[in-house]
């Protein structure tokens, strides 16, 4: 039992010193990106300064999201964040629903069914996309603008 205990004590030193050097290292990379910043900020008051123009790359990097912890550059568009392969096209809805959005065409398709209206026929329906129906519809009900009336079959709230 002794043992166990020594080892747990080991494993608690080694963990809190670990924290310790890890929020160490966190403070020193946060002044040293403070230092850099300034820095930033110096060159482009210079650059405007010779050219009476804003530096772009400052104006993009900066663009209000300061200090803001979740913060990322936008995705180029088509692509994920990760940087994978452009995803399919996006397919527009056609007939009646042109121009609508997927939940203003989905409500507009179930109309005044009182049996209710499946993923799939909506999909046909409105020319959507089965699986964005699929996911548009969940939030509708847990937003409590449908209901569900049924396994697979909505309509209106």
């Amino acid at each position: 039992m002794a043992k166990r205990q020594s080892a747990w004590a080991k494993y608690e030193s080694k963990l809190a010193e670990a924290d310790r050097l890890a929020k160490q290292a966190a403070r020193e990379l946060r002044d040293e990106a403070k230092a850099l910043v300034g820095e930033l900020e110096e060159v482009a008051a210079a650059y405007e300064e010779l050219t009476e123009q804003k530096l772009p790359e400052l104006a993009r990097l900066a663009g209000g999201s300061r200090g803001s912890k979740t913060s990322r550059p936008a995705p180029s568009s088509g692509r994920k964040p990760g940087g994978s392969a452009p995803r399919g096209r996006r397919t527009k809805l056609s007939g009646a629903y042109a121009g609508l959005t997927i939940p203003d065409a989905i409500h507009k398709a179930i109309g005044k069914s009182k049996k209710g209206i499946g993923p799939s026929e909506i999909a046909k329906k409105i020319g959507g996309n089965p699986n964005s129906v699929a996911v548009a519809l969940s939030a509708m009900v847990k937003d409590r603008e449908i209901k569900k009336a049924g396994r697979a079959r909505y309509v209106q709230a």
